[in-house]
Formats: C-alpha cells, sequence, structure tokens
C-alpha cells in the first residue's frame, strides 16, 4: 500500500470519529419543555435540564432569561422604546393538578374548591386561599365568549343577585353563580353552603373547612325569547339540611335531619292555640275537640294537660292575650300496642283538631327549643279573615315534625313596549318541608306545607296619556325563609339572625 493510500484511509477514519463524536445539526432534536439556548457563535453539546441533578439544574435553567428577555451582559440598556420588563419565574408557581385520570392540567394554587365527599364523616369541604381575599378581594370570575354563547363562573362573599321579586334577591349573596345567555335563551345557576360558607384560609396548606351537617342553597332560572316582545321564565330555590354521611341519594332536596335534630325522641308535645287578633277586641280562638294519633292509631289514653282559657258552654275559649296550651305527655302516658311497642319506635305523631273563629295554632316539643333548652313554638296554621261567629268551623289535622327544607317554584312572563304596553306576572308556589325526628331510625316522616303567591303589573303608555294597574295575591303562610344550621348540625330556632335564611332580603330599611 502507498503512503498516499495510508494517508487517505487515516483522513477517512478521523472523519468518521468526528461525525460519530460530535452529532449533526440535521439529527433528531430531543424534546424538552424548555426552549435551546441560541446564542451566537455559541456550539456545545445538547442537555436535557430535567436530567440535571438538582444542584447543577439551577445554573442551567436561568439561562433561558437570555433568550425571553434578549439581555447581555455587555449590551448598553435603553428603556426609551422598550420599557423594561421585570424577571419572572420561568415556570409557573403553585402546584401541579390534575385530573380523576391523572391527566396534567396545570400549575398554580387552588384559590376555591368546593367538595362533596359521601357518604363520610365531615365529606362537605370549602376551601378558601388566602390569595382569595388579598389578591381577588374575594370576587372571582371566569368568562368565555363564541360568537351568541356567552358564559361566566362568579365566586365571592358578595353577590348582588336577583332571579325574580317574589323567589331570590339579596345583595349579599355568598356562594357561586354560574351564568349562561345567548340571543334568545338564557340560565342561571346559583349554589351555596349557607350555614358554613368559610372563611379564607391563613396559609395555602390549611385543610378546607369540613363539617358533617350543613343547610345547601340551590337555585336555578331559565328565560326564553317568544317573538319580539315576550319573555317566559322559570324559577326553582331550594335551602334544605345535608348529612355528609348519607349517600348522595339519600340527601333528599326536601331536606334531611341533622344529626343533632335526630338526636333523642319526641317525649311531649305542647300545642299552642291563641287569637289570631289579639289587638280587635272580638271573641277569640274556640277550641271543641283534640285527639293524638301515633302511627295512624289513636291513643285515647294521652291526655293533655290544659293551661289557660275559658270555658265556654262545650268549648274553650282565647280571647285577647289569653292563650290555651295543649301539653301531651306521650312518655309517661303511653300505652303500647301491637303495632308500636315504645314511644321510641313511633314513626309518626298527628293531632286532630276542631276549630272555630279567628284561631292560631302553634306547637313545639322537647326537641324543638333553643340554645339554653327552652322551647320554641312555630307556626302551623292560622284562620282565614278574622271570624268570631263560628261559622269557619273546621277539622284540623297535622303532623308533627322539625323544619329540614323549603323550596320556590315559580313561572313568570314579561312582555315589553308591545303597542305602549308593558306586562310583568309571576306565579309561585312555596313548600315547606319537616320530618319527624326518632334517632332510632335513618328514614324519617315527611310532611308538608303549601302556599302561593302571585301578582300582575301592567303599564300604558300613548302620548300623552299613561295608566298602571297591579293585581297580587299572597296566602298568609307564603314564606321565602328557611333554618339553617351552625357549623355543628344544631338549629337554634328562636334566634333568627343566625339560624334563618332569607330568600328575598327586606329592602324597607
Amino acid at each position: 500500500m502507498s503512503l498516499s493510500q495510508i494517508k487517505l484511509l487515516v483522513c477517512a477514519c478521523f472523519a468518521l470519529a468526528l461525525l460519530y463524536l460530535y452529532p449533526s445539526t440535521a439529527s433528531a432534536q430531543l424534546t424538552t419543555g424548555y426552549r435551546p439556548i441560541t446564542e451566537p457563535g455559541i456550539r456545545g453539546v445538547r442537555i436535557h435540564p430535567g436530567a440535571l441533578a438538582p444542584n447543577r439544574r439551577k445554573f442551567y435553567l436561568p439561562q433561558n432569561l437570555y433568550h425571553e428577555y434578549s439581555w447581555r451582559g455587555w449590551e448598553y440598556s435603553n428603556y426609551a422604546r422598550d420599557e423594561y420588563e421585570r424577571y419572572v419565574d420561568i415556570q409557573l408557581e403553585g402546584n401541579r393538578h390534575y385530573d380523576l385520570f391523572g391527566n396534567y392540567i396545570a400549575r398554580g394554587w387552588t384559590i376555591y374548591d368546593w367538595t362533596e365527599n359521601n357518604p363520610l364523616r365531615q365529606g362537605s369541604g370549602i376551601f378558601k386561599s388566602p390569595r382569595y381575599g388579598s389578591w381577588f378581594d374575594r370576587v372571582v370570575i371566569s368568562s368565555a365568549q363564541k360568537g351568541q354563547f356567552h358564559t361566566a363562573l362568579t365566586i365571592s362573599d358578595a353577590i348582588r343577585t336577583t332571579l325574580t321579586p317574589l323567589t331570590f334577591s339579596k345583595p349579599t349573596f355568598n356562594g357561586l353563580q354560574w351564568d349562561f345567555l345567548t340571543d334568545k335563551y338564557a340560565f342561571t345557576f346559583l349554589g351555596s353552603r349557607i350555614s358554613s360558607p368559610a372563611n379564607s384560609a391563613r396559609t395555602q396548606s390549611e385543610a378546607a373547612a369540613l363539617v358533617e351537617n350543613s343547610t345547601r342553597m340551590l337555585g336555578a332560572r331559565g328565560v326564553t325569547q317568544v317573538g319580539d316582545f315576550a319573555k317566559v321564565g322559570a324559577t326553582w330555590v331550594s335551602a334544605h339540611n345535608a348529612r355528609s354521611t348519607l349517600d348522595m341519594g339519600d340527601n333528599s332536596l326536601k331536606g334531611v335531619l341533622t344529626t343533632p335534630q335526630n338526636t333523642g325522641s319526641v317525649e311531649s308535645v305542647t300545642i299552642l292555640i291563641s287569637d289570631d287578633s289579639p289587638e280587635s277586641g272580638n271573641d277569640g280562638a274556640l277550641l271543641f275537640f283534640d285527639r293524638l294519633l301515633i302511627d295512624g292509631e289513636v291513643h285515647p289514653e294521652i291526655t293533655p294537660i290544659v293551661r289557660g282559657g275559658i270555658r265556654t258552654g262545650g268549648s274553650l275559649e282565647a280571647k285577647g292575650v289569653d292563650s290555651i296550651e295543649l301539653i301531651y305527655d306521650i312518655r309517661n302516658s303511653f300505652r303500647p300496642t301491637e303495632k308500636v311497642p315504645t314511644y321510641q319506635e313511633a314513626r309518626t305523631i298527628e293531632f286532630e283538631l276542631i276549630l272555630a273563629n279567628d284561631y292560631r295554632i302553634d306547637i313545639t316539643s322537647n326537641l324543638q327549643t333553643d340554645r339554653l333548652g327552652d322551647p320554641v313554638f312555630l307556626p302551623v296554621a292560622q284562620a282565614d279573615g278574622e271570624i268570631t261567629d263560628g261559622s269557619n268551623q273546621q277539622f284540623l289535622r297535622f303532623e308533627y315534625g322539625l323544619p329540614t327544607g323549603s323550596e320556590v317554584f315559580g313561572v313568570d312572563l314579561g312582555i315589553l313596549s308591545f303597542g305602549g304596553l308593558d306586562l310583568r306576572a309571576e306565579f309561585v308556589r312555596n313548600r315547606r318541608f319537616r320530618r319527624f325526628p326518632n334517632q332510632n331510625f335513618e328514614q324519617h316522616t315527611l310532611a308538608e306545607d303549601r302556599a302561593e303567591a302571585g301578582y300582575l303589573t301592567a303599564s300604558y303608555t300613548g302620548y300623552p296619556w299613561f295608566g298602571y294597574g297591579e293585581l297580587f295575591t299572597m296566602d298568609p303562610d307564603y314564606s321565602t325563609t328557611a333554618f339553617m344550621t351552625n357549623s355543628l348540625g344544631g338549629i337554634d330556632y328562636g334566634n333568627e339572625i343566625f339560624h334563618l335564611f332569607e330568600f328575598v332580603d327586606d329592602n324597607d330599611d
């Protein structure tokens, strides 16, 4: 082999070695989450920053700042045209978040989280980050829009929210509101744990505010445009007690008894009969007959202790400020039957009364008390109008129970500028639910009361005339209030400030 051939072979081997040690720039690039450094005139071996040891990685990763901000140590800094931009972390701060399947969502801080885990002790949790108050001032809004479709989610401690005048209107609603709007349709959903809405946490790592018993409020409203002038809507609002130890399906929208409500048995019941118009000076309420039933069976041995009232012939009268108390000592007077061996196994207690004139009925029991244990009377029924001649004598039967929820459902119609005519109409039905407490059972008998309300307003403008008219109706027991628990599930029935939730706040003050 000649000398020239040997030199040619050595050069070829050297070239192959160079190709092996220094891969071509056209070779496949390793995909990373970082931008490559492309300094002019700088060449070197490529590295994967995520594979570096932490003590080395911190020296390599900040180099990306040169690419982001185009800063060179030898260059003159002039911010007259390109304004100064402060350095930020090249990675988003906070924690990584994943969905139920383990897929990565984003990195950041949890600002608000409301989770319901059933069945689980203290399974209802609400977390509000410290940044919820410091950064967002307790108002977080997320919105999106595409074409005619608009949507927004608002979370706040004080949202000005109105559905309709007879269903829901509050200037400081503490919860979440999701709205959807198109050219023809509109929809709103409301949600809140009104009994324990939680405060902002002191640290990001602090646990959520967990409770087992709570009162939840849910609401929804939908509106559709009909033609050019009319809108038709439907509204539903419910406030009801819930327990996280029950399955989600057992937590009825009509409410369940909380753990403190369902502690013990009904041992005594007191019925209060009074004059519904004590200031009138006319004849008051007349009681002719009373009877107690347990699980549908009459128990004549349980006769009430009667206090107050004036006996006139075969009736008792409560006139003016006087009242009649019927005290039923169920525990000591009960006699076992084949259907109900002991009073602790009773599923329902009902009362039958025959009354007349202008009466009002309230009721309480040993489980319906305030925080001091004193009984608190809640209304049951009242006479229609102020009758004094006994012509409204009637038979009244009702079940006893503790309040668990309240609901309103209504429909409404609005007509705007139809030939100078504006019209608004709304009809709403209110249902109030109660259940008979007994700690020996998980399922409890449900009873409900109903009331209705509605209005119609119309105005007409035709130059130079203007006219306005209004019609309305409202049952005396129509209510937009609901009892709510404290953080432990207890209810002080005498404390309206802390244990009564108003769907429609009074604006007369």
